[in-house]
């Protein structure tokens, strides 16, 4: 066994207290910082200290002359970020900053994608709903501007606050020039104006005071316009109760940014910015192919020297690769079983469209706006237009940049499938049996092994034990994935649900749902035809069902027949 020192935290309780014991590191408080110098190896957290610049420069004198400088991260949640003090960028630390609304955003849009409650591949959009203004709610508004982005239509964010109009004002301020990329719509949280059109597919909601309220109201008050159950996230700075996280459904679900977002994977091993380090390098690389020495270029440093706002320009691209997958039906998967990829031409052309909408928000919201003559001092560029009206030499650029994306995502050890949509059809009694676990397994590795370049996905209602039987059977191959259609609402599945055991099997599987789709009453066979390549019936068909390609089980319940065949 390697020993490996305690990384140390400094800060105040409880925020401190939590941190220390979920990365297991050792409390150190402010005042004994300095007897502990120079301290071993390990990182040392400083959480939002009241005076950073002062115990910086303290611990600074103090490591002089240290043969190695230590590693220092320095985590706030205020704005501005703490000053440094000048001079250390050279000396015995190496610090780093982290900002934790920032960091708590991307980390749980990554969990929680817009696309999640939203068939963005059949041309809806997103509608993001949040409640509250308290940390870190301008810095999700901000990470869904640049991440929200699937197609011509913007998305929808509705702000719901007792004042609405001090809502969107706190919108403009905080978001210059946001509603150009996104429809905003403001009401209060008893009345919040949800359309049926275009369903909420995700809540947000930081008033940790009255979350429970605001959940319990919102679930109801979106299953009734929309029958959509999408997930309603408590979002706060501190931990969550742990009673309180035991005793929230599959709907409504807590998050911490001391306890969800900083975990030693964003703290130690850069595990989070992969994705981004890659695009980095590979930027790095295409300016030394043209001649040019990268390390002569602001944007070209190598990582650990490379400016914030560059850092966060290569975050944003990395956070929306998966958005631009979701658009074409794709998912990133383990290199190992991707061959190869390519986008069709089609692609290309719809990602590029969607890719220069990223892009331009991205801009947009570092203030930048548009003009004939490109004014980086007065941030100031001619490209800050639709696509349609860009040239065709900048269209390519955005081309290009997509057809770029499974090469950066093989850089990362990730490739490309698309995905197989295997309807299970619900049977006309609840109480029909789910057939032998055998005959499950045996469809299941004829799926996978008829199309070994395709990602398996279950799409299901999970409104009886056949379907849930079959996907919690497929969701033990790791390869396979699994939408949850919602014709009813999650709380009248979890209300038919009387046995405890059988709660409990719907609620690990809605878990385990990468989309939470909403369909309207009836839906379900529409939304089949229309998007299932293959159809599982409980029992043999008709004719006329479809998709063309089905399986189903047989009559004697002893075996499954198939109509596609080669």
């Amino acid at each position: 066994m390697i020993w490996r020192p305690q990384p140390l935290v400094c800060g105040t309780p409880p925020l401190a207290e939590t941190l220390a014991t979920r990365l297991d590191a050792r409390l150190v408080a402010p005042e004994a910082l300095a007897r502990l110098c120079p301290w071993p190896g390990q990182p040392l957290i400083l959480l939002d200290p009241s005076d950073a610049e002062t115990l910086i420069a303290t611990l600074a004198d103090r490591l002089a002359g240290a043969r190695r400088p230590r590693r220092l991260i320095l985590i706030h949640h205020r704005h501005p970020p703490p000053a440094l003090p000048t001079g250390t960028a050279a000396g015995p630390l190496r610090i780093e900053t982290l900002d934790l609304a920032a960091t708590g955003a991307r980390t749980l849009l990554a969990r929680w994608p817009l696309h999640l409650g939203c068939d963005v591949a059949a041309g809806r959009r997103p509608h993001l709903l949040l409640v509250g203004r308290a940390t870190p709610a301008a810095a999700l508004l901000r990470q869904a501007l640049l991440s929200g982005h699937y197609g011509q239509q913007h998305l929808r964010i509705t702000l719901l606050d007792p004042d609405p109009a001090a809502a969107a004002a706190w919108f403009r301020a905080t978001q210059p020039q946001g509603e150009a990329i996104a429809e905003l719509r403001c009401a209060t949280p008893e009345t919040p104006m949800l359309a049926a059109d275009t369903p909420v597919s995700l809540a947000l909601i930081c008033d940790p005071p009255r979350a429970a309220a605001h959940a319990t109201r919102l679930r109801a008050q979106i299953a009734a316009v929309s029958n959509a159950s999408p997930p309603l996230i408590a979002v706060a700075t501190a931990p969550w109760p742990a009673g309180e996280r035991a005793a929230w459904d599959g709907q409504t679900l807590p998050f911490s940014l001391i306890a969800d977002a900083c975990t030693p994977e964003t703290l130690f091993t850069g595990l989070a910015d992969q994705l981004a380090r890659t695009i980095h390098d590979h930027y790095r690389d295409s300016v030394a192919a043209q001649g040019r020495d990268p390390d002569g270029e602001p944007g070209g440093q190598p990582w650990p020297q490379l400016a914030e706002s560059f850092r966060a320009a290569n975050r944003h691209q990395a956070d929306h690769m998966l958005a631009k997958l979701a658009v074409v039906d794709c998912r990133a998967v383990p290199e190992e079983r991707v061959a190869g990829f390519a986008f069709t031409a089609p692609e290309v052309e719809c990602l590029a469209r969607i890719e220069h909408q990223r892009w331009a928000a991205d801009r947009r919201l570092d203030g930048w706006t548009h003009a004939a003559v490109r004014d980086n001092k007065r941030k100031h560029h001619p490209q800050l237009v639709d696509y349609d009206a860009l040239s065709e030499p900048m269209k390519d650029l955005d081309r290009f940049a997509v057809r770029g994306v499974p090469t950066l995502l093989a850089r990362a050890g990730r490739g490309i499938q698309r995905l197989l949509i295997v309807a299970l059809v619900e049977p006309a009694s609840s109480e029909t049996p789910p057939p032998p676990r055998r005959l499950i397994s045996n469809a299941l590795g004829r799926l996978h092994a008829r199309y070994p370049d395709r990602a398996l996905v279950l799409a299901t209602g999970l409104a009886s034990p056949l379907t849930r039987a079959l996907a919690a059977q497929g969701l033990e191959h790791p390869a396979t994935g699994l939408w949850l259609l919602h014709q009813r609402p999650l709380s009248a599945l979890l209300a038919d649900c009387t046995d405890p055991a059988t709660r409990t099997t719907l609620l690990a599987l809605v878990a385990r749902a990468e989309r939470r789709l909403p369909l309207v009453p009836g839906g379900l066979a529409a939304w089949i035809e229309r998007r299932a390549e293959i159809a599982w019936h409980p029992a043999p068909p008709a004719p006329t069902t479809r998709p063309d390609k089905r399986l189903w089980l047989t009559a004697d319940g002893k075996g499954l027949a198939w109509d596609f065949e080669y």
